[in-house]
């Protein structure tokens, strides 16, 4: 997370250096419609990214794996549980909200069933 907002910042300082190299225009005062979009861009990927940050993987016991299985593993769940959810977010915002709806849901229904004790 510290990484993205680096990211972000280093970002927004590269187009403040841009615009003050320019300045002595008067069309260059302003926002070009690069740094807009590029700005745009970049706060829609940092909040999807951190929409979906939360969700933690379920545990698997990886002694009994070898190198290549293990980082087999590591890559299905990379692209299960990260990286096709946030392809699905950025294409369909709403889903973010039926996928936490179905997650209560399933959480009530475990606490009246007494299953996750």
């Amino acid at each position: 997370m510290n990484s993205l907002l680096a990211f972000y910042t280093l970002a927004s300082r590269t187009v403040m250096a841009e615009d003050v190299v320019n300045s002595s225009r008067d069309a260059d005062n302003y926002r070009s419609l690069p740094n807009i979009i590029w700005s745009c861009l970049t706060t829609i990927f940092l909040c999807t990214w951190v929409s979906l940050h939360p969700n933690v993987p379920k545990p698997v016991d990886e002694t009994k794996l070898n190198t290549r299985q293990r980082y087999a593993h590591k890559l299905c769940t990379f692209l299960k549980d990260q990286a096709f959810p946030f392809i699905l977010l950025l294409i369909a915002p709403e889903w973010i909200l039926m996928w936490a709806l179905r997650q209560r849901l399933v959480v009530e229904y475990m606490v009246q069933n007494k299953q996750g004790v």
